[in-house]
């Protein structure tokens, strides 16, 4: 698990280095490939839309752009990778402690 979340974080981190930009208007958004988004509540998010159905969306958006114009939502990401990081090396160390039990 722990590699898991590590390899996609990186691949998406690396795949978004060179489609976005942080100051881009809607029409050079066009031109350079870049999905603009537009949550509720009127926030943005400029990146490349990975998958989309009814209830969700998942985009890649570079780091150095969400630190910039949307900070709370990197926080908040962080947030929730770092938990699940830390249940995955908990459930880790659970299963090497099962198989040095038998």
């Amino acid at each position: 698990m722990r590699y898991q979340v590590c390899l996609y974080l990186g691949v998406v981190l690396v795949a978004m280095a060179s489609i976005c930009r942080a100051e881009i208007t809607p029409r050079e958004a066009q031109r350079f490939g870049v999905d603009i988004a537009l949550l509720k509540g009127g926030v943005e998010l400029r990146g490349a839309v990975l998958s989309r159905d009814p209830k969700q969306l998942r985009m890649a958006v570079q780091r150095s752009w969400l630190t910039a114009k949307q900070p709370e939502i990197l926080k908040r990401i962080d947030d929730e990778a770092a938990g699940r990081l830390t249940r995955g090396i908990a459930e880790a160390h659970r299963g090497v402690e099962d198989g040095a039990r038998r």
